[in-house]
């Protein structure tokens, strides 16, 4: 309800806040890991981000229908790394989607009303990236490719 609602960040701190006062001494590991995890591969996510952008910009489709690109990367929060060593009877290590990146697409207006030209540039954008990012391995810790 509260990502329907647009309140999805909100509901990541009260996760991590109660998480973090029912479960000190978990909280505290998976957070400090986080943080050596993001400290560390915080310079690779930028570069990721330029290779998903030169690939993007490289495609004509997208070109034609396409006026900007907000491209950001996150860190999973404490708690969902938590829940999900949880629910899957994984160690830390093993957890593989720790960060995440965001490709927001800004179609040109004449396009934003035209499925057609919405479903193209996804699907072409999701090919660049992967092309962008063929190869490329990321900072250290896991990492999962798609």
């Amino acid at each position: 309800l509260a990502h329907a609602l647009g309140a999805g960040k909100v509901l990541w701190e009260l996760e991590d806040l109660s998480f973090r006062t029912l479960f000190p001494e978990s909280y505290t590991a998976v957070e400090a890991w986080q943080t050596e995890l993001w400290d560390e591969s915080e310079r690779m996510l930028e570069d990721a981000k330029s290779r998903v952008l030169e690939a993007l910009n490289e495609v004509e489709y997208l070109r034609e229908r396409v006026d900007r690109y907000a491209i950001t990367s996150r860190r999973k929060s404490a708690f969902s790394t938590f829940k999900k060593m949880f629910r899957s009877s994984k160690e830390l290590e093993e957890v593989l989607d720790v960060f995440a990146m965001r490709v927001v697409i800004g179609l040109r207006p004449e396009c934003r009303d035209d499925p057609a030209a919405q479903a193209g540039a996804c699907l072409a954008a999701y090919a660049a990236a992967r092309r962008g990012l063929a190869g490329w391995r990321g900072g250290p810790g896991p990492g999962q490719g798609y």
